[in-house]
């Protein structure tokens, strides 16, 4: 019984800060505040096996450069994936390498995002795999789309 109030405590705790922290404001400056990083890109692929084997960030401005960033993701698969439709008067693209690593268990994950009058900057982690994780043992590239609007 006093785990199962403890987790209701918490629980309501959790709900009512979440309440009370959006009262009273009206707007905000930094979308990241209240909507978190997602608020900033949508998510377009994340996969174990992306075929780069360096790790690089490749901006793509255009549909000639989505095709190949796709002819390499798909080059050993079978069927490939589906390249996605880009507004890229409005959005550009972004990908995101690991490069090649002996196992699997990596992740690359966006950890911060800056806004500047000129700029947008996205900070990425490439995260290896916890000393205890089970993974596979295979080599693999992890790699992650984002698209964004300019």
């Amino acid at each position: 019984m006093k785990i199962y109030t403890r987790t209701l405590l918490k629980i309501s705790l959790c709900i009512s800060l979440c309440f009370m922290s959006g009262c009273g404001k009206k707007s905000m400056k930094d979308p990241n505040e209240k909507f978190g990083l997602a608020s900033y890109y949508e998510l377009v692929e994340k996969g174990s096996h992306g075929n780069i084997t360096e790790p690089k960030t490749i901006i793509v401005n255009e549909p000639s450069e989505l095709e190949e960033l796709y002819v390499i993701i798909n080059s050993t698969r079978r069927p490939g994936l589906e390249i996605p439709q880009i507004d890229f008067k409005d959005e550009v693209v972004i990908a995101v390498s690991a490069g090649q690593k002996d196992h699997g268990g990596y992740d690359i994950k966006l950890i911060k995002v800056e806004d500047s009058e000129e700029f947008r900057d996205f900070y990425f982690e490439i995260v290896p795999p916890a000393p205890d994780a089970p993974v596979t043992m295979a080599i693999c590239s992890p790699f992650l789309i984002i698209k964004t609007q300019r």
